[in-house]
């Protein structure tokens, strides 16, 4: 079975026929996480999780102290859902990608309510097109005229993906126009969570339409959206492994510690000047290693 969410000492776990059942968890075991795969022992009046399966993948975000705050498992792909309004600030596709490559999940920028007649969704689309230089992934989508909804189902397809993004981009509706159900799949999810329908909490799981036991036609992680995207404590030296243009360079440089901030001999700052390495993203990687101080 599929951990559909959690909440306190219990949640729901389903199947993609659709059969959901409460299921509670004992201290041996552990609290799973929405999208954890799990064995459940449904013979007792209160099941309960037996057993949480190996983990393909984990998605975290930063706690108020600096360490990482695991939000789902077993994520293939990553949305990273950004829109015009609220525009996303100065560095946050930069931490969304980092975090994706430290934890080795596949990212996809979507750019949402494309519909809107705004210089800010122009701005927006220059604004990742060095990402989709760098080989990430992109597509523009509108969930209120439909426009993209297409290739994003069949980019969707028989993957476990995690949607995040700012609060006000509007994740949630492009949700709702992916999957027809998404109401009556919300309810019964409310049930445990205790949260009102419509309203994003704690990480929840919905299966894309085509499900069946037979066959996974791939499913759906929201994330409650945030104001900022903050990534966990960590050096510069591995900060600097999240960016993917970074990578031919980190075991050239002179010293094996290298934070390639300011040491003499550093590969990095010599591909940033010599033009192998965009000024933008090394200027990003700055403070971004600057922002870490703040947990010192």
């Amino acid at each position: 079975m599929d951990c559909l969410t959690s909440w306190g000492n219990h949640g729901m776990a389903g199947t993609p026929a659709g059969e959901k059942l409460t299921v509670h968890y004992k201290r041996k075991v552990g609290r799973p996480l929405c999208g954890d795969r799990i064995v459940v022992n449904s013979q007792t009046e209160q099941p309960w999780v037996e057993e949480i399966l190996p983990r393909s993948s984990r998605f975290a975000r930063a706690d108020k102290r600096g360490r990482p705050q695991w939000i789902a498992a077993n994520a293939d792909l990553v949305a990273i859902i950004i829109a015009a309004e609220p525009a996303p600030s100065h560095d946050l596709i930069d931490r969304y990608l980092i975090a994706c490559e430290l934890l080795h999940i596949k990212p996809l920028l979507v750019l949402q309510k494309i519909d809107l007649d705004s210089a800010g969704v122009v701005e927006l689309s220059a604004r990742i097109a060095p990402y989709q230089a760098l080989g990430y992934a992109a597509v523009q989508v509108s969930a209120h005229s439909g426009h993209g909804l297409e290739p994003l189902r069949a980019m969707l397809k028989q993957q476990r993906t995690l949607f995040t993004g700012q609060s006000g981009v509007g994740k949630s509706s492009l949700i709702s126009a992916l999957i027809p159900d998404l109401n009556l799949q919300t309810r019964a999810l409310s049930v445990v969570t205790g949260k009102g329908t419509h309203t994003t909490s704690t990480a929840c799981m919905y299966y894309l339409p085509g499900s069946t036991a037979a066959a996974d036609a791939g499913s759906v992680i929201d994330t409650p959206g945030v104001w900022e995207y903050s990534l966990w404590q960590m050096s510069p030296a591995e900060l600097a492994a999240g960016f993917v243009e970074f990578q031919p360079w980190l075991d050239q440089c002179r010293f094996r510690d290298c934070q390639h901030i300011d040491t003499p001999g550093c590969a990095v700052i010599k591909a940033s000047g010599d033009g192998m390495i965009g000024d933008s993203r090394y200027k990003a990687f700055l403070r971004l290693a600057h922002e870490q101080d703040r947990y010192s």
